[in-house]
């Protein structure tokens, strides 16, 4: 496997991340038109204006983002993201209406100028300001299928035993390290076992997670997993020093009252009129009328219906 080319890495542009499996060449399509948000992404705008307001208040330095869906993200776009010019991105292009990865940081802080990646990742070396050497940041979203996991772990192997720097691995693995990452889910111990061989073979460490237990619980509220993590190498570690992770609570919950339907949807599911005498059970289907309520809206409002 071949080691990071140099590219093309302009930090107001986008760079499209070509489909290769062997990682042998790198292709990046840059825009300079600011044509807004794409068509295929324009459904989501509400869903992502939430999202938005989220990241603003966290300020991050560097973003990173799976399942964006889309074939291509506007620069203009991204700026709305991010809230301010300082930023350069990469993506990688959505299959149709799934997949895509999108990896955004401050050029205040962070300054690229290598970038490779397919379909479940992209990394993306540079510097960082104050800090000495070169740093590599990886975005990752997983696989589901078992054998197709093996393969990116491979892949990702191969890529930092050749790039001897600070790496920074991070994101959704759809993987467990362990039983107790999960509860009410199946737990698949070769899976798991394969994922800690590819831990110990990059001599990646996982920086300790606070906050919440699980990062992705199921749509019925019944089956969870920790599924996100950030692992970094020894040299990442000197530079910063003791890490931690936060996996926040659902703050979102904040954000989502400020849109301007949101009364509407909860008044009218409330208002139902339930057929029952005891109380407990008539505030049990009221708050299940407003879960079905929001849960449908939520959808429409993703989907741009």
């Amino acid at each position: 496997m071949p080691k990071m080319k140099e590219c093309d890495v302009r930090t107001t542009h986008e760079h499209n991340v070509t489909h290769n499996m062997g990682l042998e060449k790198e292709k990046f399509d840059s825009y300079g038109k600011r044509k807004g948000v794409p068509t295929d992404v324009t459904g989501r705008r509400k869903r992502w204006s939430v999202r938005a307001r989220i990241w603003r208040k966290e300020t991050p330095c560097v973003l990173g983002i799976q399942e964006i869906k889309c074939g291509k993200v506007e620069e203009q776009w991204v700026e709305d993201l991010w809230g301010s010019r300082n930023f350069g991105y990469a993506q990688v292009k959505a299959k149709g209406k799934s997949g895509g990865l999108l990896l955004v940081w401050d050029t205040n802080i962070f300054l690229a100028n290598q970038s490779v990646g397919d379909e479940r990742f992209i990394a993306v070396k540079g510097s960082w300001k104050g800090r000495d050497g070169d740093l590599i940041l990886a975005n990752v979203y997983g696989p589901h299928p078992s054998n197709e996991k093996g393969v990116l772990w491979s892949r990702l192997d191969g890529l930092i035993q050749q790039n001897n720097c600070a790496w920074c691995v991070f994101s959704d693995f759809n993987e467990v390290r362990n039983q107790d990452d999960r509860m009410n889910t199946q737990f698949h111990t070769k899976d798991s076992d394969e994922f800690n061989e590819f831990i110990a073979n990059t001599q990646l460490m996982e920086v300790p997670m606070g906050g919440r237990r699980f990062t992705r619980i199921s749509d019925d509220g019944g089956k969870f997993s920790k599924l996100d993590r950030f692992l970094i190498t020894e040299d990442f570690r000197k530079k910063w020093g003791n890490l931690a992770a936060v996996a926040l609570d659902q703050k979102t919950l904040d954000v989502w009252l400020e849109e301007p339907d949101i009364d509407r949807v909860v008044e009218k599911a409330w208002t139902i009129p339930i057929t029952g005498v005891r109380p407990d059970c008539i505030l049990r289907d009221k708050l299940k009328y407003v879960k079905m309520a929001l849960k449908k809206w939520s959808k429409e409002t993703d989907s741009g219906n």
